[in-house]
């Protein structure tokens, strides 16, 4: 994703967010957490937001959009007022 090599990134039903190396070697996972209900992603995509570096965004039924740098680190969350 941004360091020239692809990555993985996947959710599970348990509120999981996982990424993985293009070798298959786990990287870091996060606990996606919900305001109304479960926060399962409904969509992960990579986009280089603030032409600083590539985030990965969680949108999640939870209506919440996670942001996170390629490390894993939370860089924002937001609720929306519907399903993200």
């Amino acid at each position: 994703m941004g360091n020239g090599k692809e990555e993985i990134a996947a959710a599970d039903d348990n509120e999981g967010l996982y990424v993985f190396g293009a070798d298959g070697k786990f990287l870091w996972d996060r606990k996606l957490s919900g305001y109304r209900e479960k926060a399962n992603a409904t969509d992960i995509e990579v986009a280089n937001l603030d032409k600083n570096g590539k985030s990965i965004l969680v949108a999640t039924a939870a209506w919440d959009v996670f942001a996170f740098d390629l490390q894993g680190k939370l860089r924002w969350k937001a609720t929306t007022k519907y399903h993200a």
